[in-house]
């Protein structure tokens, strides 16, 4: 894999599981980072045929990962993903309801 790739990637998950408040494996596994980083897909289809990639995080976190991807550093908390897989919920909405 392109070592400076997989440590952006490692970055973006950091990021997004500090947000959730899980792991970071729960966002990804580091294989599947190792993966994403050296076939660095460049669509939804691509990112599909990754090990580790299930519907429910290709949902929530695709548009992301091309971002990382193709170069960019999406911010952790970003439209791109507000989902969130385990849950399959918009964690805005929680944020605002108050916890009883």
């Amino acid at each position: 894999p392109n070592p400076a790739l997989l440590a952006q990637l490692r970055e973006w998950r950091a990021a997004e599981a500090k947000r959730r408040g899980v792991p970071a494996y729960v966002i990804f596994h580091d294989t599947t980072l190792a993966a994403l980083a050296a076939r660095k897909p460049g669509d939804r289809e691509g990112l599909r045929g990754v090990k580790g990639v299930g519907p429910a995080k290709l949902e929530a976190y695709a548009e992301a990962l091309l971002e990382v991807l193709a170069g960019g550093a999406p911010e952790a908390g970003g439209t791109a993903m507000a989902r969130s897989p385990a849950r399959g919920h918009d964690r805005s909405i929680t944020r605002r309801t108050p916890i009883l």
